[in-house]
C-alpha cells in the first residue's frame, strides 16, 4: 500500500514539469474529437480556441525562457559548449513557442476584423 502513496507523490510531482505539461497539451490536442456546431457556435468556439492558441504558445516560450537546465547549466559554471547546447535548446523553446503564439495571434486578429466588417455590413 506504500508504493501507491509513492507513485502518487511523484505523479504530482511530475504534474510542475514544463515538459510533462507539454507532453499533456500535444496529446489533448491531438487526440480531441471533433464537434459539430452551429455557425454562431463555431465563431465563438474559434476565438476561444485561438485564445488558447496563444497561451499555449506563451507557455512553450516560457518554458524555454525559464528552463532549469540551462539556468543550472549557466549557474554551476558548466564548459561553453554545454552552455551553448542548452542556450540553442531553450533558444528553440522560445522560437517555437514564439512562432505558434504569432500565428495564433495573426489568425484571431484577422478573425475580429471579420467579424467587425460583417456588422458593419448588416448596420
Amino acid at each position: 500500500m506504500g508504493g501507491i502513496k509513492e507513485w502518487n507523490i511523484i505523479k504530482r510531482i511530475l504534474g510542475y514539469c514544463p515538459y510533462c505539461i507539454i507532453g499533456k497539451q500535444v496529446v489533448n490536442k491531438v487526440s480531441s474529437n471533433k464537434v459539430v456546431r452551429k455557425k454562431s457556435e463555431q465563431n465563438a468556439h474559434s476565438e476561444k480556441r485561438l485564445i488558447e492558441g496563444m497561451k499555449t504558445g506563451r507557455n512553450i516560450a516560457l518554458i524555454g525562457v525559464f528552463c532549469p537546465i540551462f539556468w543550472l547549466s549557466l549557474f554551476m559554471g558548466e564548459s561553453v559548449s554545454v552552455l551553448l547546447f542548452n542556450a540553442v535548446h531553450s533558444s528553440l523553446f522560445i522560437f517555437l513557442g514564439g512562432t505558434y503564439f504569432l500565428i495564433n495571434f495573426i489568425k484571431f486578429r484577422k478573425h475580429q476584423f471579420l467579424k467587425v466588417k460583417q456588422n458593419d455590413a448588416i448596420c
